[in-house]
């Protein structure tokens, strides 16, 4: 159905044990492209969100499951919030064409350019 699903403990785990910083990245669109409901491949506007990085020095173990759930969180924003403005057919908050931009309207509107989320940037 597109949505992000449930994240698992155990990179989170890692990367706080390993001192790493995470990441967060969205991939809007890909669901449109190549869902698993179907064989066929749909023209589609793939976007990438790179968040702002997570530093996990200093975090415990038993901090996995908040950090875990705030990564989670942060990816899932904008891909949930393109698939309500899909299902209302109007643009998502920090999806919709800028002024001035071309862009078709109707089903197959494609938009060639995208501001870039709050805290993040778009690739």
């Amino acid at each position: 159905d597109g949505r992000v699903g449930p994240f698992k403990d155990g990179v989170f785990r890692m990367a706080i044990e390993f001192g790493y910083p995470i990441v967060p990245v969205s991939i809007v669109g890909a669901f449109e492209f190549n869902n698993k409901l179907s064989w066929l491949l749909r023209p589609a506007t793939i976007t990438v969100y790179v968040h702002d990085t997570i530093e996990t020095a200093g975090l415990t173990r038993r901090e996995a499951a908040a950090l875990r759930d705030r990564v989670r969180e942060i990816v899932a924003a904008p891909v949930h919030a393109a698939l309500r403005a899909r299902e209302d057919d109007v643009p998502a908050p920090g999806l919709a064409a800028p002024q001035g931009s071309a862009a078709s309207s109707g089903p197959g509107r494609k938009i060639l350019r995208q501001p870039s989320p709050p805290g993040g940037s778009t690739v």
